[in-house]
């Protein structure tokens, strides 16, 4: 999220004035195939799955145009276009990194980064990949020890610690924080057999190593734990549902950031629409947060066309953005209270953390939105949902 980010609200809100309609996601129609071109010195390569440790199945020449079905987040990559975790998924189901394709239509989430579909384009060679149920040999490069997670972040508690060299069973690959280690530079993590998570950057393998199903949901939170009754916030949720669920981790900011949980709330509602918003239902990003680096909180980035402001004429403009993707709902409150705290330009407003009213208004006048009317709608907020009640 730049500071100064422009936001439109995304969704059915409240009966009040907000801030009128700067940031608005367009993803392409579910399912629905989107035309770019490919932008590359020499051939991009396409692959059976979202990393380049996934077999390649084919090329493209630069300039080839291409048909996308939906977009993934996968290996990080630097390109010709562009710096992003997004690889697309073309309507062949294989995949190219979002970042040497070009188009002037938004791409939708796929429904599920699962188990890649069965490219059209044959390989030379049959590669070995983890069969249904079945295991990879892969073997531990690193110096000193490689801690074992609960799940695919640095976020997630130690569980165990693996030796240079030793050998591992890993069951399955999903999607998680990128990390730079001794044997590569991915956003890929292994799932061992006994259900915990290892860096895909320290392992070495001869065999590929299939997608998992479905990646863990329900993250270990780094300092006090919090539970919410109702499990994370969703667009599916009535309002009394959505804030009792945004309490537990609005309050978990509060206690590591000094953030009022009533203006961390406010906010969640505004700028994710209840939940519903694109970011929220595709990266449970809660609050715009841009991804102009990945950070020390977020997973991985995913780019977006958005419409911010402002033109000569007062109208808005086209251009793509790249957003954070989280984890969990949890990571994402931590991280918008991890900007505020951090950033000096919103150091006054610390002086007011007793006063939720005040904090907002200070936030703004640091840069926070541009909207003239921003602290005002966030206030309103706060007081049509006694929001204050939970500032503790």
């Amino acid at each position: 999220m730049s500071v100064s980010l422009r936001r439109t609200v995304v969704g059915p809100l409240l009966a009040l004035t907000v801030l009128s309609p700067v940031l608005v996601l367009t993803p392409a129609p579910a399912h629905a195939a989107t035309s770019a071109t490919v932008r590359v010195n020499g051939n991009l390569n396409v692959r059976s799955g979202p990393s380049t440790s996934s077999p390649i199945v084919g090329r493209l020449r630069n300039g080839q145009a291409v048909a996308v079905s939906c977009a993934v987040t996968g290996q990080y990559i630097s390109g010709a276009v562009r710096r992003t975790a997004q690889w697309n998924r073309l309507t062949n189901g294989t995949y190219v990194s979002h970042a040497y394709i070009r188009t002037s239509s938004g791409i939708s989430g796929c429904s599920s980064a699962a188990k890649p579909t069965t490219p059209s384009t044959p390989t030379t060679s049959t590669p070995t990949t983890t069969p249904s149920g079945g295991a990879i040999t892969a073997t531990i490069r690193v110096g000193g020890r490689l801690n074992v997670r609960k799940g695919p972040s640095t976020g997630y508690s130690v569980v165990g610690r693996l030796r240079n060299g030793q050998a591992v069973a890993v069951s399955c690959a999903v999607s998680g924080q990128y990390i730079s280690g001794s044997v590569r530079r991915t956003a890929q993590w292994d799932r061992l057999t006994n259900g915990t998570y290892i860096s895909h950057a320290y392992v070495s393998t001869s065999k590929s190593i299939s997608m998992c199903s479905a990646a863990p949901t329900t993250p270990t939170a780094p300092t006090t734990p919090v539970s919410a009754p109702l499990g994370e916030p969703t667009g599916s949720m009535t309002q009394a549902q959505f804030i009792a669920a945004t309490v537990p981790l609005a309050q978990q900011s509060q206690r590591e950031y000094r953030v009022p949980a009533s203006v961390t709330i406010a906010q969640a509602i505004l700028e994710s629409g209840w939940g519903k918003s694109t970011l929220t239902r595709n990266d449970r990003n809660f609050f715009g947060m841009k991804c102009f680096s990945q950070g020390s909180i977020a997973i991985s980035c995913h780019t977006y066309w958005t419409y911010e402001c402002c033109n000569a004429d007062g109208s808005n403009y086209r251009t793509q953005a790249s957003f954070r993707v989280y984890s969990s709902a949890l990571d994402s409150f931590r991280d918008h209270g991890r900007l505020l705290a951090l950033n000096s330009r919103y150091a006054a407003a610390f002086r007011y953390t007793d006063d939720a009213d005040q904090f907002i208004v200070e936030v703004h006048r640091g840069g926070y939105a541009t909207s003239t009317t921003y602290a005002a709608s966030i206030q309103s907020v706060m007081k049509r949902y006694d929001l204050y009640q939970y500032n503790r």
